[in-house]
């Protein structure tokens, strides 16, 4: 199971986030707002270059 984390501007500043954890070599990325929901896995690489480019 990830611990997943919050961005700062998600406290209450936007109504839409997402969180994003770590499972060993796994990227785990899921809905602020639905917990139970689905569940985004990305490896390593693959967030890297989500991060990419999203220019992050």
């Amino acid at each position: 199971m990830a611990s997943h984390r919050r961005p700062d501007l998600a406290v209450d500043q936007i109504t839409a986030c997402g969180e994003v954890g770590a499972v060993g070599p796994v990227v785990a990325v899921r809905d602020s707002k639905d917990l139970d929901g689905p569940k985004l896995l990305l490896s390593a690489a693959a967030w890297k270059g989500l991060l990419v480019r999203a220019g992050r």
